[in-house]
């Protein structure tokens, strides 16, 4: 038996509409238990350890001698920004 264009047309546009749907609704939760079980982003561990502040990680450099006192005033500088 035979189909109307029309018929499969309309089939295909749901077809569509509904992967699109669920797609966003997938992408929305994801998107929301990544929110809600995130914390307070400077406490947040990376694998190499907890994040610091740029500025701290400048002082730190600056204070164990591997960049110079006006590469630290530059740095400085442009984080007061």
């Amino acid at each position: 038996m035979m189909w109307e264009w029309s018929h499969d047309a309309s089939m295909v546009w749901w077809m569509v509409a509904g992967s699109v749907f669920w797609g966003v609704v997938v992408v929305a939760a994801i998107y929301l238990l990544g929110r809600l079980s995130g914390g307070d982003h400077e406490a947040r561990q990376t694998r190499f350890g907890p994040l610091e502040p740029p500025l701290e990680v400048a002082r730190r450099r600056y204070a164990a001698g591997e960049i110079a006192e006006d590469e630290f005033q530059r740095i400085r500088d442009m984080l007061s920004r």
